[in-house]
């Protein structure tokens, strides 16, 4: 993988963790009620692209970047 885009992958995983741990997530009461999520769960038909997409799939289950990167 080129560094680039570890890069890039270290700043959304820092700036979606800062997020999560400031109290400025979503509420994930309704994602974590069910494993993996159900992809209507996230409500994000509204979206264009694969990077929009993950990026808000990023932040509302953080677990998703881990999941990304493998």
């Amino acid at each position: 993988m080129k560094l680039s885009i570890k890069i890039m992958l270290l700043c959304i995983f820092f700036l979606v963790s800062s997020k999560a741990f400031a109290g400025g997530g979503h509420d994930t009461h309704q994602m974590t009620e069910s494993f993996p999520p159900l992809f209507e769960s996230y409500h994000d038909s509204h979206l264009q692209g694969v990077g929009e997409i993950l990026i808000h799939r990023i932040k509302q289950v953080p677990f998703n970047l881990a999941a990304t990167i493998i």
